[in-house]
């Protein structure tokens, strides 16, 4: 009987949960490439599940009660590195499905004197909306009316080094179906990745918010750029660092590289980050911030604080 049991419960679980894999490697290289962060949408709009590659470079996706009606599609755009996905998979299936990422043009190996940065997104109780992964995936006039917005904002030969690489599309009929008292306007998120290296810019990302005729609601964190104004050129992050070192500030493989904007002055600053926790539950975050088109310092920011385990 207690066999019979364990069998019955056995069949029951496999009929409630469905698990393959997906082994993501890297097109040009064939190696696994591992932290891989990607997630599962049943019909493109309710999220299922999510997980991080291995260093085998193997997620496993479990998906509770498989519903055989319904379509599934993995989601991959959070590493500038490589080109998002979305694709639809067959989890029914009990085998390894493997992933070729691509690399994207700002693709660039890991060094700690560049910068990389990637955007956020926004949480949406009972709704998960459709990620873009180019400008294809927008509709026609949406396209135009950012690419002209870009180019007004940063000149027709900066917006050479811009690329959309991610956001959230929301289709506000069904968002205030689902959530009707909500008085959400921005129907698109659009996240753009800036690249200069020889500045030391591998990615400096930041949104554009649109409404559903493509207004701009939200503009992108980048200056406007004029000729003969000191926006056109950056300091590079190397000499940057060298400021840093005669301050005593750098320290090698600890210091952090962010950028961002300062609206009121319509510059971007470069900012140098030490963070120390000590044994005490104490912390001090020291900010080094310099203009990051004339290289001057800016200030010197600190913080102490306690944290809690």
């Amino acid at each position: 009987m207690k066999k019979i049991t364990s069998l019955i419960i056995f069949l029951f679980s496999v009929a409630c949960f469905s698990q393959s894999a997906i082994e993501f490697i890297d097109s040009k290289s064939k190696s696994p490439i591992c932290g891989i962060y990607s997630t599962i949408y049943k019909n493109e709009d309710t999220f299922e599940n999510c997980g991080v590659s291995n260093k085998k470079g193997v997620f496993k996706i479990k998906i509770r009660e498989l519903d055989n009606q319904a379509k599934y599609y993995l989601q991959y755009n959070d590493n500038v590195n490589y080109k998002p996905i979305w694709q639809e998979i067959n989890p029914k299936k009990k085998d390894t499905l493997k992933i070729y990422l691509e690399r994207s043009r700002f693709f660039y190996d890991t060094s700690e004197e560049l910068l990389k940065s990637i955007c956020g997104t926004y949480t949406f109780f009972g709704y998960y909306p459709r990620e873009p992964t180019s400008l294809k995936n927008l509709p026609e006039f949406i396209q135009n009316k950012t690419i002209e917005y870009l180019k007004e904002r940063v000149g027709k030969s900066e917006f050479e080094n811009f690329e959309l690489i991610g956001g959230q599309i929301i289709d506000l009929k069904e968002f205030k179906k689902r959530t009707p008292k909500s008085n959400q306007k921005t129907a698109y998120y659009l996240c753009f990745s800036y690249r200069n290296i020889d500045s030391g810019i591998s990615s400096y990302t930041s949104k554009i918010e649109l409404d559903e005729e493509g207004n701009i609601l939200k503009n992108i964190d980048f200056p406007i750029i004029q000729q003969n104004s000191i926006q056109e050129k950056f300091i590079p992050l190397k000499s940057i660092i060298d400021k840093a070192i005669k301050r005593n500030f750098y320290k090698k493989k600890k210091t952090q590289f962010k950028m961002s904007y300062n609206s009121k002055s319509n510059i971007l600053v470069w900012r140098l980050v030490n963070e120390t926790y000590n044994n005490d539950n104490t912390f001090l975050k020291e900010e080094l911030i310099y203009n990051a088109h004339n290289g001057e310092f800016i200030k010197l920011k600190s913080r102490k604080g306690e944290w809690i385990e």
